[in-house]
């Protein structure tokens, strides 16, 4: 990295009591957004691993950089950890950040009406009817009534 890119970097800093806020312009998912170039080719980054490389270098492979603070726009080195994909997933769901149930982008069947299709499965009703009534498919009624009976089976 240059030391123009450094010092482009930390004009979009605004350095707080607690987190340094990144001014650019954040990515889709929220994070701040830092390009650049390298040897005439665009590097896209989020600011946050850039404000590690500035201090560190490169993030070794397989590692993200993480927060601390769960502020996706903070580039606070106090605030940045390395981990790898398991550690930031075993992260965000030790914070309560990781969607489930009805959050969950893949969310076929509402909470509410889980208990309403399996007590329908269990009085004899086909997944295909239970799944057209609902308007999923029949392998989404399926995977939950596999599902509830592998937790039930898991705990005794």
């Amino acid at each position: 990295m240059t030391e123009k890119d450094v010092k482009r970097f930390w004009r979009k800093v605004e350095k707080g009591d607690v987190c340094w806020r990144w001014l650019g312009r954040p990515v889709h998912v929220g994070y701040g957004y830092f390009g650049r170039r390298e040897e005439g080719q665009k590097v896209d980054g989020y600011a946050h691993r850039t404000s590690w490389e500035i201090h560190y270098g490169a993030v070794p492979d397989g590692f993200c950089v993480l927060h601390r603070c769960d502020n996706r726009m903070c580039v606070n080195l106090a605030h940045l950890f390395l981990g790898t994909r398991t550690d930031n997933q075993a992260d965000a769901a030790a914070k309560g950040r990781m969607p489930h149930g009805d959050r969950h982008w893949n969310t076929k069947i509402s909470e509410e009406l889980v208990p309403v299709v399996l007590k329908r499965l269990s009085d004899g009703e086909t997944q295909e009817v239970v799944a057209r009534d609902y308007g999923v498919s029949r392998q989404a009624v399926g995977n939950l009534a596999r599902r509830r009976k592998s937790v039930k089976e898991a705990q005794g």
